[in-house]
């Protein structure tokens, strides 16, 4: 029968502390790679934030200038003459407050 001895354990004590050094090494890379990842993402998520300030502030001042005109307007501070060209400009704010709308939306993620 086959005896085990002393330099059987000693392989086999040096195979298991090698594969759990393998096993450390991958499991630091694993770690480094998720730090980097997790980086990325703040960072895009910073850029996103800012940005969706940004578009808020936009749709504020044109909701606030859109009552502006719009108050104006029904003052009959404008005349016949000038209501037409006035209705052309509340249309084009209306529709730069609805794209703007529409971008906020698609970096919230509705």
């Amino acid at each position: 029968m086959w005896q085990m001895g002393p330099t059987f354990f000693k392989c086999f004590l040096f195979t298991q502390l090698t594969v759990g050094v393998l096993k450390f090494q991958e499991l630091r890379y694993v770690h480094e790679e998720l730090i980097k990842q997790k980086s990325a993402f703040q960072s895009r998520l910073q850029d996103r934030d800012s940005e969706i300030s940004r578009l808020r502030n936009q749709v504020f001042a044109c909701c606030g200038l859109y009552y502006v005109v719009t108050t104006a307007y029904k003052s009959d501070a404008i005349s016949h003459r000038e209501s037409e060209t006035f209705a052309q400009h509340v249309h084009i704010l209306m529709s730069m407050c609805l794209q703007a709308v529409f971008v906020c939306c698609k970096y919230v993620g509705f």
